[in-house]
């Protein structure tokens, strides 16, 4: 029953990491698809960026949580359908948190430097490992 409740919690934790999310997402308005921009933008507020890419971690890390509530509390009426959640929910989350991490390193290390080439390429690899885990993360939803 702990774990239930841990899920319950981490579940309002991941809404309020959320709603930060969108606040955040809001007051850095940049709306634009030129990788350029969007580098010139990441680079005058980096902090703001690396507090979106961590809100990301945290929420996600708290869903994983709440998915493995879900599966203690269905394991016994459905131990496939459950088992499956569980694993699409693991990949999803460990992906999307990949994907911030990339982000993050990409902040680090390729924004100083200016160089478009290997952000617009950080940039898709990490969209790939994004889509990955998105998808993943739907499945585990719909599960």
């Amino acid at each position: 029953m702990k774990l239930q409740k841990l899920g319950g919690f981490a579940a309002l934790a991941a809404m309020c990491l959320a709603v930060i999310y969108l606040f955040l997402v809001t007051s850095v308005s940049f709306e634009s698809s030129d990788l350029a921009k969007i580098m010139a933008a990441v680079s005058a507020a980096p902090a703001v960026f690396k507090a979106l890419n961590y809100l990301v971690i945290g929420c996600y890390f708290l869903l994983l949580l709440l998915i493995v509530a879900l599966h203690e509390l269905m394991k016994a009426d459905a131990p496939n359908l459950a088992r499956f959640m569980l694993i699409a929910g693991t990949v999803g989350s460990a992906m999307t948190i990949a994907e911030s991490m990339v982000h993050l390193r990409s902040i680090q290390i390729i924004i100083p430097m200016q160089d478009l080439s290997a952000y617009r390429a950080c940039v898709a690899t990490a969209s790939g490992i994004g889509s990955l885990g998105l998808h993943a993360c739907g499945w585990s939803a719909l599960l």
